[in-house]
């Protein structure tokens, strides 16, 4: 009787541990995929300032002919 009980609580300790680690296992996926959400975000809006706007970069090349005649 001792010894089936052992044996059940061994079962029952492995079912739950695979259970646990497979809810981990999501848990971090799901983190890993909101960090990642944020990260295109973040880069998204950093790089968006320092982008200029073709209209402006036009408009000096057009209007600043020394700049136009610069060789580089």
């Amino acid at each position: 009787m001792v010894y089936l009980f052992k044996v059940y609580i061994l079962v029952a300790a492995i079912v739950f541990s695979g259970s646990a680690a497979l809810m981990l296992a999501m848990f971090g996926w799901q983190q890993a995929r909101e960090y990642s959400r944020a990260l295109h975000v973040f880069d998204r809006f950093a790089t968006r300032n320092l982008r200029e706007p073709i209209a402006i970069s036009r408009n000096r090349s057009r209007f600043h002919e020394d700049e136009s005649l610069r060789l580089t």
